[in-house]
């Protein structure tokens, strides 16, 4: 019997394991309003009481290999409670840990459980955010496998996981042949409603630039094409449609129109705490056009090159947008809004959770009031 501890170190439930070969395996406490196995995390409060923030999380598959592992000095394993990995474990998780190795048994059951959690990490993977996946030998658990071959063995094994990237482009090109036209456009129609579910953002980018890679081709897209019409005539639609968030739509229509810089509030995108990856890009972009003096879509983009956002930019910068002259202003504006009220409500839901778990400091207490006031 073991006690199921929320990240605070409240007991909110029980898990048993039976000792035999008896049926259920495993056995939970009933759901209550405090205990929700679609939200906890087994092992995170003693991980987090060794360390704050630790590197990574090596998430196993139960209560006996998270022991296991802690026995044998792995002190970062933890495991969700006889359920499938959902959004709001992953999300838990990335609040303390920006990188996740996912560790499975080397059977059929480990192999699907491997890739169900791809599909549940795909649509929280933001920029920033690394998943590795780690699939023991046949017939290995974790706990097996350290008695058995030692501690130094399962620690390499998790040196050579494989990346998330990796590992979903081999689970759709190991069993088709990719130099024949019709593997290759197998592997398109299966792997891209995959990408679709992926956060817009670099990682979604360059995912997409692999599949070209695989597929052999120079232009694809993964998104469902939507047009609107403005005096008559058919524009590609920006703003509010799923393939371009208000980020996107903001950065760029300021890449592709610099004048639109005079529309911009330095005071908005300047307010402390909004520290995202798409607002620190907005921000740089501003600063190439009002301090470099960068007055032009081809200076802007050269700007950056050697930088890690290089890519990015120029592909968002050269999209084939074509929209009215009158129409440009009202489309940045409403996007920047968008992008910015969206980067707020993050912020206010970050510090709520912080607030109700571990309290909050004199800056984030002033940051939360601010917040709130101009909500």
């Amino acid at each position: 019997m073991f006690p199921i501890r929320d990240r605070r170190g409240r007991v909110i439930g029980f898990g048993g394991r039976v000792l035999d070969d008896s049926q259920p395996k495993y056995l939970n406490s009933p759901e209550t309003p405090y205990f929700q196995k679609g939200k906890e995390v087994y092992g995170l409060y003693e991980v987090l009481k060794k360390q704050a923030k630790p590197p990574c999380f090596i998430i196993v598959e139960g209560y006996m290999d998270v022991i296991a592992l802690h026995q044998y000095g792995v002190g970062n394993a933890v495991a969700v409670l006889g359920t499938a990995i959902s959004e709001a474990h992953l999300n838990l998780l990335f609040r303390f840990a920006s990188s996740l190795v996912f560790c499975f048994d080397g059977d059929a059951a480990g192999a699907q459980a491997a890739w169900r959690a791809v599909e549940a990490v795909l649509p929280v993977m933001r920029d920033g955010r690394q998943v590795k996946i780690m699939v023991l030998p046949r017939g290995e658990d974790p706990d097996s496998l350290i008695r058995d071959k030692g501690i130094d063995v399962f620690t390499e094994m998790q040196d050579r996981a494989q990346p998330l990237s990796d590992y979903f482009f081999l689970h759709f090109t190991e069993s088709r042949d990719v130099n024949t036209l019709e593997g290759r456009a197998g592997l398109v129609k299966e792997a891209k409603s995959y990408l679709k579910k992926l956060p817009n953002g670099v990682y979604q980018e360059l995912m997409l630039g692999q599949l070209k890679k695989l597929a052999k081709v120079e232009d694809l897209d993964i998104f469902d094409s939507n047009a609107i019409k403005y005096s008559g005539k058919t524009f590609p639609l920006i703003a509010g449609q799923k393939r371009n968030s208000p980020a996107r739509t903001a950065i760029t229509l300021l890449l592709q129109n610099p004048g639109l810089m005079k529309l911009v509030d330095e005071q908005v995108i300047g307010s402390k705490g909004l520290d995202s990856p798409a607002i620190n890009l907005f921000r740089k972009i501003v600063k190439r056009i009002s301090v470099a003096k960068a007055s032009s879509l081809v200076s802007l983009v050269e700007s950056f090159r050697g930088e890690t956002e290089y890519n990015y930019v120029r592909r968002l910068g050269f999209q084939n947008i074509q929209l009215p002259e009158d129409v440009v202003e009202k489309e940045f504006t409403e996007a920047l809004g968008r992008m910015i009220r969206q980067e707020r409500e993050k912020v206010l839901e970050r510090l709520i959770l912080k607030e109700k778990d571990q309290g909050l400091d004199e800056f984030e207490r002033r940051l939360f009031l601010a917040l709130l006031e101009k909500k």
